[in-house]
């Protein structure tokens, strides 16, 4: 309950009480991972490490190691590593929405948009439907679109997401980003346009933009 709840105090709990599971039992796997998910958030890598590798030394079946390790390597830009522990944890569970999708972001970050694709499209088979989970995938293939100069199939695929999260202003500065990097002036101005009309800070100088046709 302390590591879940995650705050500074509740995390002083949650390794206090921990330690003691382990302490009581060294050989339970569930016990060291968890104590390594809490150095995690604590940020003392090196002991989260240590913990959850021990986690699976004494049960080699215990996923949700394999997932706190994917996502501590993926942390690291130790990209082979990451990639390593996610395919093993599709190994157990080749439905996992949360194993394909964050694959997939670990080769949209190595700019392996192929792969990135492919691991998106098959966590889109196993999200639950109409929940936020939709909205992250499709920003994500749009995403991938616009990086490969495809503008109009990243706006159909952010159409899609808008469906399920309709005020992620994050989402659409992200592509218009993109666009910039690209050199698409016209779709990133569309995009800065999009997102900001929904924040709050800047949705008076979207006026400002209707004739504007270049980044200049």
């Amino acid at each position: 309950t302390y590591l879940t709840k995650g705050t500074e105090e509740s995390l002083v709990e949650a390794e206090k009480y921990l330690k003691q599971a382990v302490e009581n039992k060294p050989d339970l796997a569930d016990a060291h991972a968890a104590l390594g998910k809490c150095y995690l958030k604590k940020g003392m890598k090196e002991s989260a490490l240590r913990e959850l590798e021990t986690s699976i030394q004494l049960n080699p079946q215990f996923a949700p190691a394999y997932l706190d390790l994917a996502r501590y390597y993926f942390s690291e830009r130790n990209y082979q590593q990451a990639i390593s522990n996610y395919t093993k944890i599709l190994e157990f569970d080749e439905k996992s929405f949360v194993g394909h999708f964050e694959l997939g972001e670990v080769y949209f970050d190595t700019k392996d948009y192929t792969s990135a694709e492919s691991e998106f499209l098959k966590s889109l088979t196993y999200a639950h439907s109409a929940n936020e989970n939709l909205a992250k995938v499709y920003y994500k293939l749009g995403q991938i679109r616009a990086w490969q100069n495809q503008p109009e199939e990243a706006i159909d695929f952010y159409k899609k997401g808008k469906k399920y999260a309709p005020a992620d202003i994050a989402a659409r500065y992200k592509l218009a980003q993109i666009f910039l990097d690209v050199d698409n002036g016209q779709y990133a101005i569309l995009s800065l346009q999009s997102a900001l009309a929904l924040d709050p800070r800047y949705a008076g100088g979207v006026d400002k933009l209707k004739n504007v046709s270049t980044v200049e």
